[in-house]
């Protein structure tokens, strides 16, 4: 349990559907942790002011009810890493997939862990969770930095999260040996991030990945040789795709947005996978299997590439090879048929298309005829072009 002098460390990996805020001094709003019963002490997880999370504590007398509010606003419809923290006599804090988001001031009162709710509050009937709640994680201790990034880590290959990479910020094993070197050699390939992996002390066997992220695009299963300690991992560069014409003969075109490898331990080698890259939403013609290979190389000049084409088959949008083998540090991109542009003019910032790219839930159905769009998504794969409307009754209706 949690002492009344302890510290606490809580991970949380959830997605919420929606939400309703609360305030910060009452029990309203959807709350992600409580307690069972109406106690003084609190250590609770809910949101609040429009779309803010917060860490509700309050001491076994009942007073100092405060705790820091999360600078950055909630996500929903996908999985989000959080932390929520005291260190007792320093401060109370909230890390988002593993920045350090805000904190408030600490104190040395005894806040005594309460037996946990998950999903609801104490007594309100309503305003719980609506999503899902993946994986929970409660220390009566504050982790040090190398023991919250293999937690965080892990938290992040299982579930296919970036971890935010505003400052750098290495993936590391069970051992706290590097598995993505994001803060040196793969800096500039932070996006996306994700992998396969198998780390027994963790009790992690990742056979199959795609970093959660929209238009991510691409996904790495089925691997033949998976021991204990390996993992492969993989990033890409620059969010926008479009064409390159630096490719190997036979092709005249790949999509522009290159990924880079780190493939580490046991003997340096996951066997044979398949990969797939999904290419929905991105208008690029899929008639014509011959236009699409993956191309491997040791450096980002692919017209010098290996072109694999090793089990290609295209179902809808997603074209997908098998038996593929590469190695650590390898680059890697697709030829493909052009991506369409409006008058055929390369690289939109924004492309926001309402006759295609609208959906009823976000990056999940498209919106059809008189149904309401939560999201308007950009055909050329910048997250930061997403059109989106948090609230139903301010949505536009698709016509």
């Amino acid at each position: 349990g949690i002492g009344a002098t302890n510290d606490l460390t809580m991970f949380l990996v959830l997605k919420q559907n929606s939400y309703t805020p609360g305030g910060t001094s009452d029990g309203s709003g959807t709350f992600i942790i409580d307690r069972t019963s109406g106690t003084n002490n609190l250590m609770s997880f809910k949101m609040v002011n429009t779309d803010k999370y917060y860490y509700q504590k309050r001491n076994d007398a009942g007073g100092s009810l405060t705790g820091p509010v999360s600078v950055t606003g909630a996500q929903v419809s996908t999985f989000v890493l959080l932390e929520y923290y005291r260190t007792v006599g320093t401060e109370y804090g909230i890390y988002i997939n593993g920045r350090k988001d805000a904190t408030s001031g600490g104190d040395s009162e005894n806040i005594t862990g309460p037996q946990l709710r998950v999903g609801r509050h104490a007594t309100q009937t309503g305003g719980g969770l609506n999503g899902d709640l993946a994986e929970l994680a409660l220390y009566n201790t504050t982790p040090n930095s190398g023991n919250r990034l293999k937690v965080e880590s892990y938290l992040a290959i299982k579930y296919g999260i970036t971890l935010d990479q505003t400052t750098a910020t290495n993936y590391v094993n069970s051992s706290l040996t590097t598995i993505y070197p994001a803060t040196t050699s793969h800096d500039l390939y932070d996006q996306n991030i994700a992998g396969i992996g198998r780390d027994n002390t963790s009790g992690l066997l990742q056979t199959s990945s795609q970093s959660q992220n929209p238009n991510s695009i691409v996904k790495i299963f089925n691997p033949t040789d998976l021991q204990d300690g390996e993992f492969f991992v993989w990033g890409n560069d620059a969010p926008i795709i479009w064409n390159s014409n630096d490719v190997p003969s036979g092709y005249t075109n790949r999509i522009s947005r290159i990924w880079r490898v780190a493939e580490t331990g046991g003997n340096g080698d996951v066997g044979d996978f398949d990969i797939s890259f999904d290419l929905n939403g991105l208008g690029i013609d899929m008639s014509d299997p011959t236009k699409f290979a993956l191309l491997r190389h040791t450096n980002t000049v692919f017209n010098g590439s290996t072109a694999i084409t090793t089990g290609r088959s295209i179902v809808g949008n997603v074209v997908t090879f098998t038996g593929v083998n590469m190695s650590n540090n390898n680059y890697f991109s697709l030829a493909s048929n052009f991506i369409p542009g409006p008058g055929g003019v390369a690289a939109t910032t924004a492309w926001l298309r309402a006759d295609e790219d609208g959906d009823n839930n976000a990056f999940t159905t498209l919106a059809t005829n008189t149904q309401t769009v939560q999201q308007w998504n950009t055909r050329n794969g910048s997250t930061a072009a997403i059109a989106s409307q948090a609230t139903s009754g301010n949505r536009p209706q698709y016509l």
